[in-house]
């Protein structure tokens, strides 16, 4: 087993506020994010905070107003 530390000198704490009207529990959710780390910032807000069900987004998806990430991206953190 492997455990990848953050460079905590270069790294952004960013926590994300999960609503029940869009998701079915409420909770925060916090990652270690590297600071020109575009990708994994937009993949944290994609992940929590856009959601597929129609009745509970706004008028416009994320999907179409954010730029996009590589289909196989996945955050160091």
């Amino acid at each position: 087993m492997a455990f990848i530390l953050p460079d905590y000198d270069n790294c952004d704490i960013v926590s994300f506020y999960v609503r029940k009207d869009f998701s079915n529990k409420q909770y925060i959710m916090t990652h270690y994010i590297d600071r020109d780390d575009e990708f994994a910032l937009l993949y944290y807000i994609r992940k929590y905070m856009d959601t597929n069900i129609s009745v509970r987004r706004p008028d416009t998806p994320a999907k179409l107003i954010m730029n996009t990430i590589p289909k196989d991206y996945k955050p160091i953190y």
